[in-house]
């Protein structure tokens, strides 16, 4: 399946952009954020190119004209939308976050010159998983200093490659976030995210997601 994933000739233009606007040394796996995630029933003696193409099918079927539209009117390529998407995926604390999770990220990479890093808890987990075969349970200030290109505590702006094939309200929540000015967010260990516009705000909810995490721990 890895040798399909990231050799096999498939006949989608979504393909055709990726290899044509070049693929990172770095991306872990060609075909990371397009094998669509859904239910799916094949058989048993069903080949691995069938397989991959099923789902790379179906993701040009989730990827409406709409979609392509509009993330060249944001001036991202799909795959950097599917990479942001993978972000919002992860970070997301529930459906209704989903939105904020993903202004975040695009406040973010619109101010690089203030915040050029997404600092992503996820990418660290993406980066430790590559380099080691090992999914970390948790990840501490010590795991953000791995030094990965996934690693978006230590690397600029986004990803080399999508951290996991995402959703299709991610996906479109990475097109049209909400309009915020929240640069920050964390999450409790109860799944509520906590949004913050500034470092002090920020650094306020990390005390309160602490003190919350220490009474359900309790």
């Amino acid at each position: 399946y890895i040798d399909v994933i990231n050799n096999y000739d498939f006949d989608f233009w979504f393909i055709d952009e990726l290899e044509k606007n070049g693929v990172s040394e770095d991306r872990a796996y060609r075909l990371d954020g397009y094998l669509f995630p859904d239910t799916y029933e094949f058989y048993k003696a069903s080949s691995e190119e069938s397989v991959i193409k099923r789902l790379l099918k179906r993701f040009d079927e989730v990827f409406v004209e709409d979609y392509r539209t509009k993330a060249a009117e944001l001036g991202y390529t799909v795959d950097e939308v599917l990479r942001i998407a993978a972000l919002v995926e992860k970070e997301a604390g529930g459906m209704g976050d989903i939105m904020y999770v993903s202004s975040v990220f695009h406040n973010r990479l619109k101010n690089p010159a203030y915040y050029p890093r997404m600092e992503s808890d996820a990418t660290t987990v993406y980066a430790i998983q590559i380099a080691t075969g090992v999914r970390p349970d948790k990840v501490t200030p010590e795991d953000n200093k791995f030094d990965h290109p996934y690693n978006t505590y230590i690397y600029a702006g986004l990803t080399p490659g999508p951290i996991t094939n995402p959703s299709a309200s991610a996906i479109r929540y990475a097109l049209y976030p909400a309009e915020t000015n929240y640069y920050y967010f964390i999450t409790d260990n109860a799944g509520k995210v906590y949004f913050a516009s500034g470092i002090t705000e920020h650094e306020q909810n990390i005390a309160l997601v602490k003190k919350i995490n220490d009474q359900l721990a309790g």
